[in-house]
């Protein structure tokens, strides 16, 4: 099986480590993923004995921090699966949600031209989190990009020569790359409830082609983002998660485009049973988004956390969380806010315990953030990383501020 030669289709059914060894074959700079990595921050997990890294990467390194590379072959082979129709890797999904994900999944990718696409778009996603990554744009920039697509994007602009399988799409694939990378838009962030309304912009900015493609990608990021716990089905899509998702991209797809945030939170409230008229519908929205909640038990719980908080903590994330995003006044994105409530609801064992700390310390950054920043700072969203945070949570580190 010669991977260099042979067709998408043909590739597309192999079995799981030739295929694997495949995508890796035709865009190398994917072997980075075996190296050291600044991995999500959602408990502090570590390559098993027997992962998918280890099989793809023969006679290469693995290092133990390398999961981003499982998450990839995972989100890689769940992509394929849906494209051969195999429901097997799905087992949250009933049959008819299954059949709606492989039909709008076609939809977007209807050619072989855009299924090399999603594929060299999976596999360069998470590039970003690589120390050899981090070290060429910190050498090239001289300064710390504020997440991991953002660093991909700067370095895809100013030094191709490390993306040598981009080479594999088409002219006019190539751009549409680069338009989906310089949107500077994470779908995941979206969906979380972690972004602004100006986080955006950018999306609705490219054109449709790129916007559909490059939304397609991150939807299966996610799909296979728990591939360093099982890297043999999908355990995030769930029949909630898939509304999510396919909720939000609905909704960038919808005009006026300006609204298609304001229209996603609310339908995110909804899911949880607040109606869009209640007090601070749009502020509870977004935290069920955080939360990654999705019954009405669990919007109950978020409810009475929020009468619970003290006036100036309520007063602070009303304020920053209702806050768009303006040159005059940026917003503040807490990115890994999700990760550090996961954390916490784990680590106290109780969803309304877990809550109540992470919106506290989210308030207490929200005021550092805001007090430090430069009057003249025109950028309409300042990410501020939690990462720390997340991994505070998880060692447990939760009962002090």
């Amino acid at each position: 099986m010669d991977s260099g030669t042979a067709s998408i289709d043909e590739i597309l059914a192999w079995p799981d480590v030739p295929f694997l060894k495949a995508v890796v074959t035709r865009y190398p700079e994917t072997a980075l993923l075996a190296g050291p990595a600044k991995a999500s921050p959602e408990g502090n997990p570590r390559l098993e004995p027997g992962s998918l890294a280890a099989r793809v990467f023969d006679g290469i390194p693995v290092d133990e921090t390398a999961i981003e590379a499982e998450r990839t072959f995972v989100g890689l082979l769940l992509f394929r699966a849906v494209l051969n129709g195999d429901a097997s890797a799905f087992p949250f999904l009933a049959p008819a949600a299954f059949t709606g994900l492989r039909h709008f999944t076609c939809q977007q990718a209807p050619a072989p031209e855009d299924v090399e696409f999603v594929l060299y778009a999976l596999a360069c996603n998470d590039l970003g989190k690589t120390q050899a990554m981090i070290d060429h744009h910190a050498n090239l920039t001289g300064h710390r990009a504020s997440d991991h697509d953002l660093l991909l994007a700067e370095l895809v602009d100013r030094q191709p020569g490390l993306f040598s399988g981009l080479r594999r799409l088409t002219a006019e694939q190539q751009l549409l790359y680069r338009d989906g990378l310089c949107a500077h838009f994470n779908l995941g962030q979206m969906v979380q409830g972690e972004s602004l309304p100006a986080s955006l912009t950018g999306i609705q900015a490219i054109g449709e082609k790129a916007r559909r493609l490059r939304l397609i990608a991150e939807l299966y990021d996610f799909a296979g983002a728990a591939g360093h716990v099982r890297n043999d089905v999908s355990l995030l899509m769930t029949e909630d998660t898939l509304f999510s998702y396919q909720a939000a991209m609905e909704e960038l797809m919808r005009v006026p485009r300006e609204r298609a945030y304001e229209r996603f939170i609310a339908r995110r409230g909804e899911a949880v049973g607040m109606r869009p008229e209640e007090p601070d519908a749009f502020v509870l929205g977004r935290i069920a988004g955080l939360s990654r909640s999705f019954t009405g038990e669990e919007g109950g719980f978020i409810q009475a956390v929020w009468r619970s908080l003290a006036p100036d903590e309520r007063d602070t994330l009303a304020r920053e969380l209702n806050e768009p995003g303006r040159p005059e006044r940026p917003g503040i994105l807490l990115y890994y806010a999700p990760a550090v409530i996961a954390n916490a609801i784990k680590a106290t064992g109780r969803f309304e315990t877990g809550l109540r700390w992470a919106l506290g310390r989210f308030a207490e950054q929200y005021r550092t953030v805001r007090q430090a920043l430069d009057p003249l700072e025109r950028e309409p969203v300042v990410t501020l990383d939690l990462g720390w945070l997340a991994r505070r949570a998880a060692r447990g580190e939760i009962d002090a501020a």
